[in-house]
């Protein structure tokens, strides 16, 4: 039988903020899993008092992170509007096939050539 190890609970408090990207990550986090930016590297190099945007090449990382998220939600409002035109021009093929096969004519309509 194997042992049931007790996993300590998730609260609130175990929740922290990247400092790149501003997503909600877990406190014992070393990378993030947002924007992969390495959290240790970033404690170590960064003083507490120290504001964040005082470093070039931290605001620099953070501004191509944020960069590549609205790249990302730019490219999914576009898959979104063309899944959902394909989906209505699918919708209205099937449509017109289903009125034509039940109007009793071929697939040229029935309306008195070869098919009717």
């Amino acid at each position: 039988m194997k042992a049931v190890r007790n996993r300590p609970t998730e609260s609130k408090d175990d929740i922290v903020e990247c400092p790149l990207c501003k997503e909600d990550i877990k406190s014992r986090a070393i990378r993030c899993k947002h924007c992969h930016a390495d959290l240790v590297k970033l404690n170590e190099r960064r003083d507490p008092d120290e504001d964040f945007e005082d470093d070039p090449a931290e605001a620099e990382a953070r501004e191509r992170v944020l960069g590549r998220m609205a790249e990302t939600r730019i490219v999914n409002r576009v898959v979104d509007t063309l899944r959902d035109k394909w989906t209505d021009m699918c919708r209205g093929i099937y449509a017109r096939s289903q009125a034509r096969s039940t109007s009793g004519g071929g697939h040229c309509g029935g309306s008195g050539g070869h098919c009717s």
